[in-house]
């Protein structure tokens, strides 16, 4: 009896032996596959990416006229360059941000670009420029809105923050320039005295932000004193793929 339960057991063994080879077999075959199922999975992702994506200037070429309105309706003169119009972007971002640019072009016009007669006593040409780039950096596409203006009018801004009650004038005074610069997309601030078709009545940049920020972008100021003002669009290329990880709790 002992021999034949000794004899089992080796059977037993050299099964289990076997079985565990051919395990390693499957798992092996089953890394394999699911090697070809990602490769298959990350083409099929870059095709369907690139079957959306459209040139940029597509978006650029529609402002054109925006320009040419609303430097009339300022009696200003102004001119739009475009540059970087071939990077490409998905047509969803292409729909979705066409709104917030033409919302900054505008502002660019009526806050950024002086009249001619002050452009000339700084020195300036007595027409203005506003230039349109983009320019793909890594996964993301960056789209730039620059004037040759004077710049942001820090101190107006300040005086505008304290009369809203937004911060204290002591708060306002000790805050740095680039801090009190992104108060301009707060909820109805406006800078300018004056109401006009373009601007002045706080509607706006608050809108423009949010809609940056739904396409998981976001927007930066850059303005220098007699230069002028850029703001730069981070935007991903695509909002139809998002990698992600589902984290379980409990």
């Amino acid at each position: 009896d002992f021999n034949i339960l000794s004899r089992s057991l080796m059977e037993i063994g050299s099964d289990i032996s076997e079985i565990m080879s051919q395990l390693t077999d499957f798992f092996d075959k089953f890394e394999e596959e699911s090697s070809q199922i990602r490769r298959i999975t990350n083409e099929l992702q870059e095709e369907i990416t690139n079957i959306r994506m459209v040139p940029v200037g597509q978006l650029f070429s529609r402002f054109h006229r925006t320009v040419r309105d609303s430097a009339k309706e300022e009696a200003k003169q102004v001119t739009l360059k475009i540059s970087g119009e071939d990077a490409k972007l998905d047509k969803t971002v292409i729909n979705e941000i066409a709104d917030p640019l033409m919302h900054l072009v505008r502002n660019s016009v009526s806050h950024g670009i002086e009249i001619p007669d002050v452009r000339k006593a700084r020195g300036k040409p007595a027409e203005g420029t506003i230039t349109l780039n983009a320019y793909k950096e890594g996964d993301n596409i960056i789209i730039e809105i620059t004037d040759d203006g004077n710049c942001i009018d820090v101190q107006r801004v300040r005086e505008t923050i304290a009369e809203k009650g937004l911060r204290s004038m002591a708060e306002v005074e000790r805050m740095p320039d680039d801090e009190a610069i992104k108060y301009i997309f707060a909820p109805g601030f406006s800078t300018k005295k004056e109401v006009s078709a373009i601007s002045g009545r706080g509607v706006g940049m608050d809108v423009v932000k949010r809609a940056i920020e739904a396409m998981r972008g976001h927007v930066e100021i850059t303005s220098q004193l007699g230069k002028g003002t850029r703001f730069s669009i981070r935007l991903p290329l695509t909002l139809a793929i998002i990698d992600g990880m589902v984290i379980r709790v409990a």
